[in-house]
């Protein structure tokens, strides 16, 4: 059997969609207060809610600092109440004390965790601009789905390089195949000639590797398997309970990816934290509603004619959920 046809079947292999490690839960999760303040936030009751989870963080509870931290940091996470704060207001609620300093902006609650959360450590190294590729498989490891896309899309922004070096681990991320293939042009062209090949022709990681444009039903069959893509039609689903048809799902599902800017918009669908609030819980809640709505662009005035009515629906929420903010 010759090379090629070896590093096909290598590649073939490396496609099969890895196991996703169990989610770790997260010290003070399982506390009746968290669990109070968690539902109330989830209902985009965030007056009532943050407040809670502030006090809690500051009791030294790491799933409320987690979780504050997380909201702190992700701009679809924050609500009309939490803009409409001033300043000092927002950072005397959302962040612990800055410590061994006089300066007035606070500390992130995810630095304060993560010394002894895992998945706080790994935020925390992910936002230092030196951080490698590996720290993507450290939110795999910690059964982080979305976490793992995020840390792909922003290490990918940053030119980072070592994914074609970690896809041979069983925790390598389909999401990031693409950048794997990416690195392989550059050092071993026939590996990244057959990963290519072997690549799903609607797997959104191919427009980071050359032109996509996705057949729409193979796209909709293609989110029954990928996490990330599935993501995207489960916020579908709930937000247009009258879904249709296979192919009005399929033709609603691609525009939602294009608008959302591809395989990089897929990135930002999930929950803060997967051990806190389960993808499925996420999508129903009214928080995770608006949070994703918050992630579309502006109606085209121009441009919509043929468009799904529900995506477009969906467009003036947003557009609306933003003119609040402001």
């Amino acid at each position: 059997m010759g090379r090629l046809a070896l590093w096909a079947i290598a590649a073939l292999m490396a496609l099969a969609l890895p196991l996703m490690a169990e989610v770790r839960p997260l010290a003070g999760q399982q506390d009746p207060a968290f669990e109070a303040a968690l539902e109330v936030w989830l209902s985009d009751d965030e007056a009532k809610a943050l407040p809670v989870l502030a006090g809690l963080a500051a009791a030294d509870n790491p799933a409320a600092q987690v979780l504050l931290g997380l909201i702190d940091v992700t701009p679809q996470y924050q609500g009309r109440w939490l803009y409409a704060l001033s300043r000092p207001e927002r950072v005397a609620l959302m962040r612990a004390p800055s410590v061994g300093s006089s300066g007035v902006s606070g500390q992130n609650w995810l630095r304060a965790a993560a010394a002894d959360e895992p998945l706080a450590a790994a935020w925390v190294q992910l936002w230092d601009g030196n951080a490698k590729a590996e720290v993507m498989l450290d939110f795999a490891r910690l059964g982080e789905e979305s976490a793992t896309h995020t840390a792909a899309k922003r290490l990918a922004r940053r030119d980072a390089k070592g994914f074609g070096a970690l896809a041979d681990d069983p925790d390598f991320p389909l999401f990031a195949m693409g950048l794997a293939i990416r690195d392989w042009q550059k050092t071993d062209p026939a590996r990244a000639k057959a990963a290519q090949e072997a690549l799903p022709l609607a797997d959104p990681g191919r427009a980071l590797i050359g032109p996509y444009k996705p057949d729409p039903l193979a796209l909709l069959a293609l989110a029954e398997t990928d996490p990330a893509l599935g993501m995207l039609e489960r916020h579908l689903a709930a937000l247009c309970p009258n879904s249709g048809d296979a192919a009005t799902r399929a033709k609603r599902l691609a525009a939602a990816l294009e608008m959302l800017g591809g395989w990089w918009g897929l990135a930002d669908l999930g929950p803060p934290a997967e051990a806190l609030i389960d993808p499925d819980r996420w999508v129903t809640s009214a928080q995770g509603k608006a949070a994703f709505v918050r992630l579309l662009p502006d109606p085209d005035l121009h441009g919509g004619a043929g468009l799904d009515l529900c995506l477009a629906d969906l467009l003036l929420r947003g557009a609306e959920e933003r003119d609040a903010l402001q």
